[in-house]
């Protein structure tokens, strides 16, 4: 695919010169979220350990990549353009999106019993990703979900 201008100081040059240190699952994990993410979900649904994860963000964040912004939760982190968000779709594959999907929904599930907020989130992601993550366990999530926000009220 035909990406436009690749020199320094481009989002293209700056997305492969991160990708050639760091695996694209990270990005991938925030992509396919699709709004800002913590540092423990990327761990939970991407690949390695928390350090090599927080040097990841750290370097994404100095190239320009990732913007962080504060929250009662912790840190949380999005792209700093939608044009890098929407290149990084563009390039996954059907059946990685499926699995990053279904891997959101459970982690996002879990997370959403202490965090009600959590719910429409998990429910999004178990939708997406039902034909990887098994229709019965989708269903499971948007049953959880919806009887959680009922007795929220």
């Amino acid at each position: 695919m035909w990406r436009g201008p690749y020199e320094e100081g481009t989002l293209f040059f700056h997305l492969d010169e991160f990708a050639k240190d760091h695996p694209k699952d990270l990005l991938a994990v925030l992509a396919v979220n699709g709004r800002p993410t913590d540092l423990q979900l990327l761990r939970d649904v991407g690949e390695g350990t928390i350090d090599e994860v927080v040097g990841a963000i750290d370097e994404a964040v100095a190239s320009g990549l990732l913007v962080e912004e504060a929250s009662h939760r912790g840190p949380r982190y999005s792209f700093s353009h939608a044009l890098v968000r929407q290149t990084l779709i563009e390039e996954l594959t059907a059946a990685r999106t499926l699995r990053l999907h279904a891997q959101l929904a459970e982690c996002l599930a879990v997370r959403a019993v202490a965090h009600p907020d959590r719910w429409l989130e998990a429910i999004h992601h178990a939708i997406e990703g039902a034909p990887l993550l098994g229709f019965d366990r989708a269903g499971e999530i948007l049953l959880a979900g919806e009887t959680s926000v009922e007795q929220l009220g």
